[in-house]
């Protein structure tokens, strides 16, 4: 649970906003007025929504069951150390 946990933020930290940012400030570099610094963030957010899995209700569905099965483990772990 805890690597499924830790690629996960690990993917959307690194593949996907850091990603995202750079190519951000790229294109940023050549640009002249407000409006396209706008439609460029604009772009960047649903570039972001799009590769961080968020779009696609089964699979965020999915990811929720495993976010929920990893905090039910992780209370009943602590539980169980509480006791001891």
């Amino acid at each position: 649970m805890m690597h499924f946990a830790k690629n996960l933020v690990y993917y959307l930290s690194f593949e996907v906003f850091e990603m995202q940012w750079s190519n951000l400030r790229k294109k940023i570099k050549g640009v002249k007025n407000f409006d396209d610094i706008l439609k460029l963030h604009d772009q960047y957010l649903d570039q972001c929504l799009k590769e961080s899995l968020l779009l696609d209700y089964n699979l965020f569905k999915t990811l929720t069951r495993i976010n929920k099965a990893c905090l039910v483990f992780s209370n009943i772990i602590r539980s169980f150390t509480k006791q001891i």
